[in-house]
């Protein structure tokens, strides 16, 4: 999943996890997929994934608990 990629390869000198956090809601929403989540959620995933508690399958799970 590209937006893993984007958090944990450090593409940027800074906003990694913003960059992969914001490049997944915006697929989400090109594909017209609804998630409700509040800023914490989306902070606690960032993190999650930068430090590699959080999979792949963390994301997809997380997406689909999520959905409207």
């Amino acid at each position: 999943m590209r937006t893993i990629a984007l958090i944990k390869n450090h593409g940027f000198v800074d906003g990694n996890k913003r960059i992969g956090i914001a490049v997944m809601l915006l697929l989400l929403r090109l594909n017209q997929i609804s998630i409700l989540y509040t800023q914490k959620e989306l902070v606690d995933l960032g993190l999650g994934l930068s430090e590699g508690s959080l999979k792949e399958k963390d994301v997809q799970n997380w997406i689909v608990n999520h959905k409207e």
